[in-house]
């Protein structure tokens, strides 16, 4: 089952990714309208998973002008966005768009998960974990681990929990209770092998709720001075260069 997935945050897309690979399915990313729209019609997927408001091309145009050519229009539609008040400022019901389901964000795994099987056909959801079936495609972007200590601070917040992975677009970390959504935050980290602390600024651009009580957040990096998000580069590479080796 081929998902192609747009949003323009690369922290959720690769959270979603990782999700729907684990799961067993062959997922594509685009990071705007005009890229989701040329790889659907490129690719034809089994479903589409878009953001409502893309760069460029909104999700909702995006999702009409798909579904207006006969030899695409069966394909599966799936809206997403943070702020439910978005379909209200582009037309209002899903339906109106030619999309097939709309599910706000923020979501769980599970909730990701059994939305996608029921609109994809599968009979029985596949739970988060499992392994992928035989032959799927390996991750076109790897999970980077990164096992150190996050200290996050806001108004009202002190936060010290380990970092799960990065990338240059911000970082994931698993807490022990919801984080609001744009809540701003002032992030220390170290970079493992090299001396110096890391000084950024983000925001939580999702929070998702896990098994165990547990909540995933993808914290966007919004401020990141120039030499420090090349070190954090280096170390993505570093990275990327031993699970290519392995």
């Amino acid at each position: 089952m081929r998902v192609l997935v747009a949003d323009d945050d690369p922290v959720f897309l690769e959270l979603v990714e990782n999700v729907l690979s684990r799961a067993g399915y062959k997922v594509k990313l685009a990071t705007n309208g005009q890229e989701a729209l040329d790889l659907a019609l490129e690719l034809r997927p089994n479903l589409i998973i878009l953001d409502v408001i893309l760069p460029g091309l909104w999700g909702t145009e995006v999702s009409r002008k798909f579904k207006k050519y006969k030899n695409t229009s069966s394909v599966r539609i799936l809206l997403v966005s943070a702020r439910v008040d978005a379909l209200d400022e582009v037309g209002g019901d899903p339906a109106g768009f030619k999309a097939d389901d709309f599910l706000p964000k923020p979501f769980s795994p599970a909730a990701l998960l059994d939305r996608v099987n029921r609109l994809t056909g599968l009979r029985e959801p596949v739970a988060v974990g499992d392994k992928p079936p035989a032959g799927s495609e390996r991750r076109k972007h790897p999970r980077l681990p990164f096992h150190v200590k996050l200290t996050a601070k806001t108004a009202d917040l002190l936060l010290h929990h380990p970092m799960i992975n990065i990338s240059s677009g911000g970082v994931y970390v698993e807490v022990d209770r919801p984080l609001e959504l744009d809540l701003e935050m002032d992030l220390q980290f170290n970079i493992p092998g090299q001396t110096g602390r890391i000084n950024a600024a983000g925001k939580v651009a999702w929070c998702m709720e896990m098994e165990g009580g547990h909540f995933g957040a993808g914290v966007k990096f919004t401020g990141v001075p120039e030499q420090d998000l090349e070190r954090i580069y280096r170390y993505i590479q570093s990275l990327l260069s031993v699970v290519e080796e392995s």
